[in-house]
């Protein structure tokens, strides 16, 4: 589409998860003319990203906003890593446990006044070299010079553009919420536990972290969402549990179950063209991420600050918004080293939990024998527990289960 008179705004985001509300943040603070839509006025109960840990904090401060987001909140320092029953070491990087619409409620409050935020569906987007229309389901319709998609997994919008998802692994992992109460006869579990599997059954890690003022237990697993053991635990939890993890208690004190399981099935996918004239995709709306590898938020908190930072100003100085600068986002080196290592984490950690065969079988007996020698006198980077130190860790090298469509070269990380 192109137009003699002015777009309304620099930058329309659609979308006002964590991604669109931080990029409503930042542009806005930068003084672009930038606005928001998104179906919400108040972001709604969502069961993802209960965490922010380790260099996530760093990238949060990096940007500005860590104070915002954690309030007054100290963090928990030290995270156990147990197997077994037995704690096996520790890692050293702050916690911080909050629901992900808390998370979304405090980015929204940072988003600076000049920031116009529109409630309401998307229904068109009319693209061009130069101009973007956005037309919303009650009539209301806006241009912009670029459109961002931050809508995360609302693929209505990407299918009338165009885009074509690629599915990786359709039920890559599926993911269970729940509080744990503390038995009185052995008082309060610890802060923050990490506890493995080690198995072939399907089973990652269990994870308990303060959040809210009760103790929060993740349990990341790879059952399709229909069989038994996932069907059992979400009738009653409590007895799977101990039978997963019999010993327990060994390590976290005396527990019982409280309250509701939440779940989440993930499907692993990637949009296969997303080169577009003046529209792009960030985080879960461009690919998705497996939860147990704490990978997701680090890629989104990727995609924003290269975005902000290195293209969207080279963008805005220089006429026109044709596919050809677009495609420099998607073929940026930092983003490119995140989106890969997110996809590699993943089916890694799920071929150590399911895999069969005698080199996978080794694999497991061998990481075992390293987190436990690794956790105390190698540093936290061997406990390869899914959750990131500050300082980087280097990959453990283990081979990709047979049906793994190999991205790039890059060495398989376990974090």
């Amino acid at each position: 589409m192109h137009s003699a008179v002015p777009p309304d705004f620099d930058i329309a985001i659609v979308g006002g998860g964590l991604a669109g509300s931080l990029l409503a943040t930042l542009l806005g603070r930068a003084g672009r003319h930038v606005a928001v839509i998104d179906r919400h006025a108040v972001y709604p109960s969502d069961f993802r990203a209960e965490q922010i840990v380790g260099a996530q904090c760093l990238h949060f401060q990096r940007l500005g906003l860590l104070r915002a987001v954690v309030g007054d909140a100290p963090p928990v320092t030290r995270a156990l890593a147990a197997m077994g029953g037995k704690v096996i070491g520790q890692v050293e990087a702050p916690h911080y446990g909050l629901p992900y619409e808390a998370l979304v409620a405090r980015v929204r409050a940072t988003v600076p006044e000049s920031v116009p935020w529109l409630t309401g569906r998307v229904v068109e987007v009319g693209t061009g070299i130069e101009t973007q229309a956005v037309t919303l389901a009650d009539g209301r319709r806006l241009t912009a010079r670029l459109v961002i998609l931050a809508n995360g997994l609302q693929r209505a919008l990407q299918r009338e553009l165009g885009f074509e998802r690629r599915v990786l692994r359709a039920g890559h992992s599926l993911s269970f919420g729940f509080d744990l109460v503390p038995t009185a006869d052995h008082g309060a579990p610890c802060p923050v536990l990490v506890h493995f599997g080690g198995r072939r059954d399907g089973v990652d890690y269990l994870t308990t972290f303060p959040m809210g003022g009760a103790t929060r237990a993740n349990l990341f697993t790879y059952w399709d969402h229909r069989s038994p053991p996932a069907r059992a635990f979400r009738q009653d939890p409590e007895p799977v549990l101990r039978q997963i993890f019999p010993r327990l208690s060994a390590v976290l004190g005396g527990w019982r179950v409280g309250g509701p399981v939440q779940a989440r099935v993930t499907d692993v996918e990637t949009v296969a063209n997303p080169i577009r004239d003046g529209v792009v995709l960030v985080g879960d709306a461009f690919q998705t991420s497996c939860p147990a590898t704490g990978t997701g938020i680090s890629r989104l908190l990727t995609d924003v600050e290269q975005l902000c930072t290195v293209h969207l100003p080279a963008w805005l100085a220089s006429p026109g918004m044709a596919a050809e600068k677009i495609a420099g986002f998607y073929a940026d080196p930092v983003k490119l080293a995140a989106d890969r290592e997110a996809l590699q984490a993943a089916e890694y950690r799920r071929a150590l939990a399911t895999a069969a065969g005698a080199g996978w079988a080794a694999h497991r007996t061998l990481l075992g024998v390293r987190r436990r020698i690794g956790g105390w006198i190698g540093g936290p980077e061997r406990l390869t527990t899914g959750i990131r130190p500050l300082a980087a860790a280097p990959a453990i090298h283990a081979p990709p289960p047979p049906d793994f469509l190999p991205i790039g070269s890059a060495p398989v990380s376990s974090r």
